[in-house]
């Protein structure tokens, strides 16, 4: 019996690698384990020699994959010297199991620091992921105003990452969402490239590192961006002294940019061609040679975004920032009439999608309004004053936000409003809307800004000089919903309620264009929510 045992094992030795040594220390054991574990189930080894070859099948798989990435690696070398997708193939075709998921991580970023740096920037992810913790905590608690408190002690890293995720739900739910789910994830993953540094360099990159370094545009080494000018929602477009150099005037996003008339139109462009710039691997919309961009990238990030399910609304939005780069470089004589022409040849994204948003219905905007009435405070009587312009009129958030005073004209119930495009129209309403209007203008008095709504503090303190941003509109709004217990709504819901009822009510389409301000029946057709009970109505009433 021992002689038989010792034999076994000699046979084990002889045939198996122990998968201690084919695990490197830098990759993923539980997934080696993971592969072992399928091969067990399917080949139900009988003895230790059968378990040992099982072990050394799964081993030379295991290091079969390495060697495929790091071919991958060589041969996305020449693909990243083509295209200049240096750094996003990086992450792609790297050999190590490093699990990076997410575009805004990347590799090379880290292969450049040196010790010293890596390390403070160790610490850095380290007390990210404390602040990560704390925040999770304070949520957990609840108590009033705890998504304030919970992103206020938050780092720049997980604050810019949270801001730049476009489906990102500034509230309680999608803070929480957020740190439990791509904030600790992008940690994770950014905490594994620091330790792994090394690793990646020696086994995964080789000399090729070198090579592939010379395709990625050199950082600006400026402190401030001349699209810093191009700042979010809340802040001011100005081209004053924003330290704009000659070669920010060279720059055909810039120029692009700076064409548009409205800052919400700057700063959706803006990210729409950040998310371009990042899917080839520039960190910003300095670096990018936009001049020679050509059909086959544009084909390709379109085809990108087709395979993360982007909406073709979406994807048409996102080439439509595309091609005004295109005009503008070949406005500043970058690219040529023919290049232009050639480009020109994208063709949009065909198809539709079930629009999104609702209109609130009669029992709902009432809910909202008594709500506000119970206690009719000043902060009640201007929300209800918001509301009922939002209902009434079909104002958009930032025309509420910009409202003057001296836009509002009570004599024959009418207002002037500079919509989007530097559009202006005059919109009008019902008695009791510049009834509400008048009434919260009252408590308002002149003086501070010019706009009509301005801020309120905590204790009922009017802040005459501090005008209501279209941000506070939005939360304001959420707010209001959560505590009547309404489904959730957005302000732009309330202008989608404006045209649906002004249909129900027999107006034609055309007069309700123009009440939205818009350029296209098309577009106005798209706020119309009276949906599948009104298709009913009209199709039980038909003769057969």
């Amino acid at each position: 019996m021992e002689k038989t045992y010792q034999l076994r094992r000699l046979n084990a030795v002889k045939h198996g690698i122990l998968s201690k040594e084919a695990v490197l220390p830098h990759e993923s054991r539980e997934e080696f384990e993971d592969l072992l574990t399928q091969y067990e189930a399917d080949f139900v080894p009988a003895n230790a020699t059968e378990r040992t070859l099982v072990e050394e099948l799964a081993s030379i798989v295991w290091r079969k994959k390495r060697l495929l990435k790091a071919e991958n690696a060589k041969i996305n070398n020449g693909l990243a010297n083509a295209l200049n997708l240096s750094q996003r193939l990086l992450n792609s075709s790297a050999p190590l199991s490093l699990h990076i998921e997410d575009e805004k991580i990347e590799a090379r970023e880290f292969l450049k620091l040196s010790t010293k740096e890596l390390e403070e920037k160790r610490k850095e992810m380290e007390s990210e992921e404390q602040k990560r913790q704390l925040a999770e905590e304070i949520l957990s608690q609840g108590g009033r105003n705890c998504t304030k408190r919970a992103s206020e002690c938050l780092g720049d890293f997980l604050l810019n990452l949270w801001y730049s995720d476009e489906y990102a739900q500034y509230d309680r739910h999608g803070l929480s969402k957020f740190l439990s789910g791509k904030g600790k994830t992008a940690i994770e993953q950014t905490m594994a490239v620091i330790n792994h540094v090394t690793e990646v360099k020696e086994q995964a990159l080789g000399n090729a590192i070198n090579q592939v370094s010379l395709c990625v545009p050199e950082k600006m080494s400026e402190k401030s961006s001349n699209f810093e000018i191009i700042e979010a929602e809340d802040r001011n477009f100005s081209l004053g002294s924003s330290g704009i150099n000659e070669n920010a005037l060279k720059n055909p996003a810039f120029v692009y940019l700076t064409s548009l008339g409205s800052k919400f139109s700057r700063t959706g462009m803006k990210n729409a061609l950040l998310r371009f710039a990042k899917f080839f691997g520039f960190q910003n919309l300095e670096t990018v040679p936009w001049e020679r961009i050509n059909v086959a990238s544009i084909n390709l990030y379109k085809t990108q975004l087709l395979k993360e399910g982007r909406s073709p609304n979406t994807i048409n939005t996102y080439l439509a920032a595309i091609r005004g780069v295109i005009k503008a470089a070949w406005q500043i004589g970058l690219i040529s009439d023919h290049e232009k022409l050639i480009l020109a040849t994208v063709k949009p994204v065909r198809g539709s999608r079930k629009y999104s948003g609702r209109a609130l219905s009669q029992i709902e905007s009432s809910k909202l309004i008594s709500f506000c009435r119970a206690k009719n405070e000043a902060i009640d009587i201007r929300d209800i004053a918001i509301i009922s312009l939002g209902i009434g009129c079909g104002l958009r958030r930032n025309e509420l936000s910009e409202l003057k005073l001296d836009d509002i004209n009570f004599t024959d119930q009418s207002i002037r409003v500079i919509g989007k495009g530097n559009k202006e129209r005059i919109v009008c309403g019902s008695e009791i809307v510049f009834i509400r209007l008048k009434e919260w203008i009252n408590i308002r008095s002149g003086g501070g800004c010019p706009e009509v709504f301005v801020r309120i503090g905590k204790h009922g303190d009017l802040r005459l000089n501090r005008k209501l941003s279209p941000m506070a509109i939005f939360k304001m709004l959420q707010k209001r919903a959560q505590a009547v217990g309404l489904e959730k709504f957005t302000p732009h819901d309330l202008r989608r309620t404006f045209a649906t009822r002004m249909l129900d009510v027999g107006a034609d389409i055309s007069i309700v264009k123009e009440a939205m301000g818009h350029s296209s029946i098309n577009t106005t057709q798209r706020y119309d929510r009276r949906g599948l009970e009104k298709v009913r109505e009209y199709s039980r009433s038909i003769q057969v």
